[in-house]
């Protein structure tokens, strides 16, 4: 029996993971899960799922050294401090190691995304006791998950050795055509499903920190409650004006933008969504092209959208709230930091211009074909329905 630790820190994530947990006979895995919050910790109890919380951790003032956590994506965010960090990060070796202790070697570790404190816990703690883990992400292509054995985006198998998508079959013409047409229709209607969510709050959250709080458990965020939520009561107040752009009859480069505290722009670029829109506009300035610019849906940060509404005033910069896929058909360059906007481009077969570092960077179009056939796993992280066994055997088989 293979043993299985699926890490969630997220209440939104443990929706997908018990999906993934009912999916996976009960005969061949034993599934335990493991958290920092209190109310993932009763779901998984009231499903009569194992489950450990991490446990206290007081420290002397002498934090360990040698755990460097700069790259981790709290810690660019600047929501909480090294010493709380490396506290935060010991909870979870330790409980970790104790699991590994009390159930005898774990044979893999689930983890979404893992660019935070708890992705590097996982990193180091599989690296010192030759565990495998697996690390899942929304691939933004409609019913597709991206899952890798090193991590997501700019940190995956994929980025630093695409010729790993030699292996696989090749993807006709004929077949490709087929998908993309089918994938325009899906597009045009969904819009970006994680936008509601990222502007919703999420009342455990809260009776979590104050839990934390009594309790003494370390948190990955140093922030005062208000602090915490104050983006998202401000931004349910946000309107996104749209500019009236004839897009249509226009010629334009294309900028969409991401979320300003996305881990893609934190981890993976140096250049920020400010900074992209002043490369963006020099270069539609010196072609004569006007920029049309989209702001997230799911953007919270108010003082960014202040910027942009500044920014453009006198110059020929549009915003547009219109179909994404549309405005990449019409545009005639398109511009991302490292955004799957810019792989949706490269499906619709338009020039992409990326500022940081993409998993599709170096991706041809042989490559692209490959890594949408092959390389994503049809798993629909926004359904409800059970996960198939053929595509639980592949999720397996990635590992």
């Amino acid at each position: 029996m293979k043993k299985i630790i699926i890490v969630c820190d997220s209440y939104e994530r443990f929706d997908f993971f018990y999906r993934l947990y009912s999916s996976l006979s009960s005969e061949l895995y034993k599934i335990i899960i493991i958290t920092d919050k209190f109310g993932i910790w009763l779901q998984a109890k009231r499903k009569k799922i194992t489950c450990y919380m991490t446990k206290s951790v007081f420290s002397s003032g002498d934090t360990d050294t040698d755990i460097d956590l700069n790259n981790t994506l709290e810690i660019k965010l600047d929501i909480t401090n090294k010493h709380n960090a490396i506290l935060y990060y010991q909870s979870f070796y330790k409980i970790l190691t104790d699991v590994n202790n009390i159930y005898g070697k774990i044979d893999v570790i689930f983890i979404w995304n893992g660019s935070g404190i708890v992705g590097s816990v996982i990193r180091d703690f599989c690296q010192a006791f030759q565990i495998k883990k697996c690390f899942f992400e929304i691939s933004n292509l409609p019913g597709k998950i991206f899952v890798d054995p090193n991590g997501v985006n700019a940190q995956s198998s994929i980025f630093f050795n695409p010729n790993l998508l030699d292996e696989y079959e090749v993807v006709s013409d004929e077949e490709y055509s087929a998908w993309v047409e089918k994938y325009k229709i899906e597009k045009s209607n969904k819009g970006v499903p994680q936008a509601k969510k990222a502007r919703n709050i999420n009342y455990y959250g809260i009776f979590d920190i104050l839990f934390k709080k009594i309790t003494h458990k370390p948190d990955n965020d140093s922030r005062t409650i208000y602090k915490r939520f104050e983006s998202k009561l401000k931004s349910k107040k946000i309107e996104f004006i749209d500019s009236d752009y004839d897009y249509i009859n226009n010629e334009y480069i294309f900028l969409p933008f991401q979320v300003c505290n996305d881990s893609q722009i934190k981890i993976n670029s140096n250049v920020n969504n400010e900074q992209a829109l002043n490369i963006a506009y020099e270069y539609a300035r010196s072609r004569s092209f006007d920029l049309l610019i989209k702001i997230h849906p799911a953007e919270t940060n108010v003082e960014f959208i202040k910027y942009i509404k500044e920014f453009i005033r006198d110059k020929k910069i549009y915003i547009s709230t219109f179909d994404s896929n549309e405005l990449i058909l019409r545009s005639n360059e398109i511009f991302v930091i490292n955004s799957t906007v810019g792989l949706e481009a490269m499906i619709l077969d338009k020039k992409v211009n990326v500022l940081g570092n993409a998993i599709y960077k170096n991706m041809n179009n042989e490559y692209l074909k490959k890594f949408i056939f092959h390389y994503l796993i049809n798993i629909d992280y926004f359904s409800d329905d059970k996960i198939d066994k053929s595509l639980m055997d592949e999720l397996m088989a990635r590992i």
